[in-house]
């Protein structure tokens, strides 16, 4: 296996014999195929880090994401979601898929 990015909370893989990746949290090891690691960038793009910051919207500091209908299941801290969009935007940079910079803030 492949790492592509690694952070404090969240390393991705790839593996290429098996066509998929590998997202490790503390807790567990996600598998996903490449059109689940799209459909969670897409969910992560449309959460708002500044909303995150609103403590009257978010004023237990969680958000719940969902993937892959609903066969997993995030319960993030805006910590974690700040870290797995970088995790997630970075990957994409090093697989040559984004022409964006790597992130280093969201």
């Amino acid at each position: 296996m492949f790492i592509l990015e690694c952070t404090s909370y969240y390393t991705l893989r790839e593996a290429s014999q098996e066509r998929c990746y590998y997202l490790d949290s503390k807790e567990k090891r996600i598998r996903l195929t490449f059109c689940q690691l799209l459909a969670l960038r897409e969910r992560l793009n449309k959460i708002s880090v500044e909303e995150l910051f609103n403590t009257d919207k978010n004023q237990h500091d969680l958000t719940i994401v969902t993937l892959c209908g609903h066969q997993y299941f995030f319960l993030l801290s805006t910590l974690e979601v700040i870290d797995l969009k970088k995790v997630i935007r970075n990957a994409f940079v090093v697989m040559g898929l984004s022409h964006s910079p790597v992130a280093q803030v969201v």
